[in-house]
């Protein structure tokens, strides 16, 4: 037998880099500074950088659970139940969905009649009944996550091989909320509705480091 992983993304990407801005001593611009003026603008022009972080991968299947989904005293060894579909109709989208943001619910807002997934096309696992649902069905996924990241450094000299840098990092740049994943467990009142954002908040930070 085989099955999809709720691990399962089909896509994944992850791109970083690093760029040395092109000026200051043994760079391309002011690479040779001569004179008072010109040695300080290079102390303040040279030596940056700056190195990003890119993320983007899809969404894992949506795997639907339900309040009940173990077997009591079943010598017969089946030991999860699954739920079972309610009719013929296995859509399990409703025609009213159009986007994340409807099904996007914080705890003080009011339940809303568009939803994710349709609570009237599926039953709860059952003591007993092994149902028909697929546990994790490629055609419903949890949203996607993407994510930039960002470091600007620049390094101040004091010897050979010797200097301390300086740096300001971002992590999540564009302060992107991003979407959870859908609450799939069956019977739960916000089964079908994202209750938690994607991303964490956007954090910067500030450090120095001496590099001998």
């Amino acid at each position: 037998m085989w099955g999809l992983s709720p691990l399962d993304r089909k896509h994944r990407l992850n791109l970083s880099w690093v760029y040395e801005f092109p000026f200051g001593g043994g760079r391309k611009w002011l690479g040779s500074p001569s004179g008072l003026a010109l040695r300080i603008v290079d102390k303040v022009v040279g030596g940056w950088q700056v190195a990003g972080n890119y993320q983007f991968y899809t969404g894992t299947p949506i795997t639907l659970t339900g309040s009940t989904t173990s077997n009591i005293n079943n010598t017969i060894k089946i030991n999860t139940t699954w739920g079972s579909y309610a009719g013929p109709d296995h859509d399990l989208t409703p025609s009213n969905y159009t986007s994340d943001a409807q099904v996007l619910r914080s705890p003080v807002d009011p339940l809303t009649g568009i939803r994710r997934l349709d609570p009237t096309k599926v039953v709860g696992a059952r003591i007993f009944v092994s149902g028909d649902l697929p546990p994790n069905d490629d055609k419903y996924r949890n949203p996607e996550y993407n994510q930039w990241d960002l470091s600007l450094m620049k390094n101040f000299p004091f010897g050979a091989s010797r200097f301390v840098q300086i740096r300001a990092e971002a992590q999540n740049l564009f302060n992107i909320r991003g979407f959870g994943p859908y609450n799939s467990q069956i019977g739960n009142a916000n089964y079908g509705l994202i209750t938690s954002v994607g991303n964490g908040p956007r954090q910067i930070q500030l450090s120095a480091r001496v590099n001998f």
